[in-house]
């Protein structure tokens, strides 16, 4: 009947029996098996993210897609249930027993997945076992979350549609999609030349509508605040003055158009040149004094600082509502933490995330001359040493260890992208340094095993966290630390 069909439906999903009816409408559409998989994914999570799952299979928003479920029904809980099931190529029940069917083989494939790769999975605790496989289960669907967020960038491309600044916030704020867009080409099936061309149709429409008119106001603000006076009576009136806000990206690698940016770490930097063009000084401007600027800027140019100045509590909590804004002090804070959501970091030479060998301009505030290379880039080819070893490994556990502690599935999987960067750059650099001549104790082969662990993306973070542990590692943070060692003690390294 259409009272058992929502029972046993809202059963498979943990729902009651209108949330049931809501669940099955979205797949409506589908053939049976393809509504018993959408419903099946819903399985395992909380309401809202069921919701939100099976919603999306229709290409709705929640409540979009229950009210047109309800509307073409005539029908409110019970028996929308029933409609929509029938819908979807069977009766109530039958729908439910596929649905229930199809989650039992998407549990099966995360047990198999974490079986699979853990040798002593079976002298686990039960309870440990369940954890591992719902986590696996839920970094699967993130997964495929994140991959879709791409995808629908690439149909708006292609349809000549522009991209909005929501769309760009939307890819912004979830590191998986942006490092799932930096390969396109694979993700939607694309020949090259029209990858690339999504991707600069990605990254012309940031550049527009948020970072040139925000560095823009950070420039403006800095040149205001300068002592140009000062300047001239040092080096002549005839100076030049040159104030640039720009993107860090890692040393060593030719950057083109199509090139995405997962995270934008940023600084500022002044320049004074002779009326020749011939450099007197480069010094960068340290960020306390334009920090919160940018952070106002970028708020303001993605829509969350309205006319007047003041930050949009309302909205924030419409779009993170797990962020504690009314807690904060002020709309600076608010606006930094917005920033920080999206993964904007302005930085200087004292920043825990900046180090001098990724940077010339930190090399020449700090010793007075730029080298035309970053220190890191010609050590990993054999050509000189690291200016601070110690620096440059800190800057890299301490960003791996903010990304795991924050403790969502985002975050941790964005921890492991950065420990297998961690992992490559030290064996570069210990390969350039080797190519010198200098002593290098190899790699032990648990640690190369543990780098193959960090970098298998089809691993969940914890299943991959609970596979270290079995190589004897602590974890990813423990991992990083020993590699970071590694990276420190080159500067005692001997010929």
């Amino acid at each position: 009947s259409g009272d058992e069909a929502a029972e046993s439906t809202a059963k498979s999903a943990g729902k009651s029996g209108d949330e049931a009816a809501e669940s099955a409408a979205k797949s409506a559409g589908k053939s049976g098996d393809e509504a018993a998989e959408s419903t099946a994914k819903s399985a395992g999570k909380s309401g809202d993210e069921a919701a939100e799952s099976a919603a999306k299979s229709a290409g709705k928003s929640g409540d979009e897609a229950a009210e047109s479920a309800a509307k073409s029904a005539g029908k409110s809980g019970d028996e929308a249930a029933e409609a929509a099931g029938k819908q979807a190529g069977g009766t109530g029940d039958e729908a439910a027993d596929a649905a229930g069917k199809a989650g039992q083989e998407v549990g099966d494939q995360a047990e198999a997945t974490v079986k699979e790769n853990l040798k002593d999975f079976d002298k686990l605790p039960e309870a440990q076992k369940e954890k591992l496989i719902q986590s696996q289960q839920g970094y699967d669907d993130y997964v495929e979350a994140a991959g879709n967020k791409g995808k629908n960038l690439v149909e708006k491309v292609q349809n000549g549609e522009p991209i909005s600044t929501e769309d760009l916030l939307n890819m912004k704020s979830d590191p998986g999609a942006m490092r799932r867009f930096k390969d396109v080409k694979e993700l939607a099936d694309l020949p090259e030349a029209e990858a690339r061309r999504v991707q600069t149709a990605f990254n012309e429409a940031i550049d527009e509508k948020i970072y040139k008119p925000t560095y823009g106001e950070v420039q403006t603000h800095i040149k205001g605040n300068l002592d140009e006076a000062a300047l001239k009576a040092k080096y002549g009136d005839d100076i030049q003055i040159d104030v640039t806000v720009e993107t860090i990206r890692t040393p060593g690698k030719e950057y083109h158009s199509w090139d995405i940016n997962t995270d934008n770490d940023i600084h500022s930097v002044l320049t004074i040149k002779d009326k020749n063009g011939n450099i007197l000084e480069v010094r960068e401007i340290p960020r306390s004094e334009w920090e919160d600027v940018y952070f106002k800027s970028y708020s303001k140019n993605t829509g969350m600082v309205d006319g007047a100045g003041n930050f949009n509590v309302n909205l924030a909590k419409e779009r993170y509502p797990d962020v504690e804004w009314d807690k904060m002090a002020n709309d600076a804070d608010r606006c930094k933490a917005w920033a920080e959501l999206h993964e904007e970091a302005p930085t200087d030479v004292f920043h825990p995330e900046a180090a001098r060998d990724f940077s010339t301009e930190k090399t020449a505030i700090l010793n007075g001359k730029a080298p035309e290379e970053a220190a890191a880039a010609v050590a990993k080819r054999g050509e000189g040493t690291l200016l601070d070893a110690e620096q440059l490994a800190g800057m890299e556990t301490y960003k791996i260890g903010r990304y795991w502690n924050e403790g969502s599935v985002k975050s941790q999987t964005e921890a492991l992208e950065q420990l297998g960067k961690l992992g490559s750059q030290t064996k570069g650099l210990e390969q350039g340094y080797s190519n010198m001549g200098y002593k290098i104790e190899p790699m032990p082969p648990k640690m190369e095993e543990a780098l193959e662990v960090v970098k298998n993306r089809s691993l969940a973070p914890e299943t991959r966290a609970a596979r270290l542990q079995e190589l004897g590692f602590d974890g990813p943070a423990d991992l990083a630390n020993k590699l970071g060692s590694r990276i420190h003690s080159l500067r005692i390294a001997q010929k």
